[in-house]
């Protein structure tokens, strides 16, 4: 992937916020405070759900589905966001 592919962009509304793990892959960043987020599509969760959890702790109506073919189940279903994900085993990935 070449980084042409990347492009950063300047927000009109809201702010952009980091979620999740503070330290290496597991947080990401969306932008904040611009309305309600109808579903949350996770691809490659791995070992770390702390986006997931934090997302759907600040948008509770937010539908979940979390896609890694790689582990069996969830990493940790012990709190009442985590629950809410819905875990598919599969991969994504693009194909052209």
């Amino acid at each position: 992937m070449e980084l042409k592919n990347f492009e950063i962009y300047k927000i009109e509304k809201g702010f952009k916020n980091r979620l999740g793990n503070p330290n290496g892959d597991g947080g990401y960043i969306i932008i904040d405070d611009i309305g309600k987020y109808d579903c949350l599509l996770s691809c490659g969760v791995s070992d770390d759900i702390s986006f997931e959890e934090y997302f759907l702790s600040k948008h509770k109506e937010t539908i979940c589905f979390a896609f890694d073919g790689t582990i069996n189940n969830l990493p940790h279903q012990n709190t009442e966001e985590s629950r809410k994900i819905h875990f598919i085993k599969k991969n994504i990935e693009y194909k052209q």
